[in-house]
């Protein structure tokens, strides 16, 4: 009955409250939306009324984030005990994220959050996002293999991650990866079957080898503004759209030469005659390739002349004016 309408004996209908309409959901919707709040807010919504007693711990969201003014062993204290008193509950989203915070922590913080990254795995979650917010500074990443039949994305911010941590074999439903300002230094092989998006944006590669990205099921590929040696891209056959850019930050750039084998340079590309960037992305059709003036990587490449026969659209910078 519309707001307003009298009744047979003249009297208002009463109108639905909020709080009526809310309660009218079932269990499943309150606890996506409470999946929605930071974790603290979820967790007051259980003074509302006995039915909302639990609720949040069934939250399909789960969301940490740690403020500059938080006290750091009180933060410590309530997300162990949040954790603990809602168990393995499944997750859809679990983001653990930290402003300036986390340049206070100290090992046994650091420790602490290595755990709570675990047990969002052990939550079966399939959206995971570790973020740390201070610039110059990467969390350090204890997991050696990460392993899980649930996890569909991975967010990486700020973070170091160990030799093996990449190796995503361990992840068969993950299809997207994004890693941004990340220590990947130690990293050889980024290794998916399943991996469809992946977006690595101004990370630290390697100086000493190249990263080899073994991803054959990939669709979109961005490559950005990262330091030291360009990755080796291997074939890709489902390829749609790539974006790379090669700043001159990048190990493949040389202020004395464009073929990466002067004495100042050192010789980088150490002897290797398969293409490190192109043979990769050849199978692209619409890509967008941007490097600064004093990077070589795309000459090298060109020497060996892949063929991009599903080329559609291609977008180039400045640099490529030179030849």
């Amino acid at each position: 009955m519309p707001p307003g309408r009298r009744g047979k004996r003249g009297k208002k209908a009463p109108m639905e409250s909020a709080g009526s309409s809310i309660d009218a959901l079932p269990d499943g919707v309150l606890q996506h939306i409470l999946g929605f709040l930071p974790a603290w807010d979820a967790v007051r919504t259980s003074v509302l009324a006995r039915r909302w007693r639990d609720l949040w711990m069934f939250a399909t969201g789960l969301r940490i984030i740690g403020n500059d003014d938080d006290d750091r062993e009180a933060l410590r204290e309530s997300v162990d005990h949040l954790l603990l008193t809602r168990g393995i509950a499944p997750l859809e989203t679990c983001e653990l994220r930290f402003d300036s915070i986390a340049n206070e922590f100290s090992g046994g913080d650091v420790i602490r959050v290595n755990l709570w990254f675990r047990h969002a795995i052990r939550c079966q979650v399939r959206v995971l996002r570790l973020v740390f917010t201070q610039p110059g500074q990467h969390f350090d990443l204890q997991v050696l293999h990460l392993i899980s039949r649930h996890l569909m994305e991975l967010e990486l911010v700020s973070v170091e991650v160990k030799e093996s941590f990449l190796n995503l074999l361990g992840c068969p439903a993950l299809e997207q990866l994004a890693a941004e300002d990340c220590d990947l230094s130690l990293v050889k092989r980024i290794l998916s079957v399943s991996l469809k998006r992946l977006s690595i944006t101004s990370c630290i590669f390697s100086e000493s080898f190249r990263t080899r990205i073994h991803t054959p099921s990939l669709v979109s590929l961005l490559l950005d503004d990262n330091w030291c040696n360009s990755p080796v891209l291997e074939s890709m056959q489902s390829f749609v759209d790539a974006s790379i850019r090669v700043v001159n930050e990048s190990v493949d750039s040389c202020e004395h030469c464009d073929s990466g084998n002067c004495n100042s340079c050192n010789g980088i590309i150490h002897g290797n005659s398969n293409c490190i960037l192109l043979e990769g992305l050849s199978k692209a059709k619409n890509l967008a390739l941007i490097a600064d003036s004093k990077t070589f990587i795309f000459r090298m490449d060109l020497k060996r002349c892949p063929t991009f026969s599903k080329l559609k659209t291609l977008l180039l910078s400045d640099y490529w004016y030179i030849f």
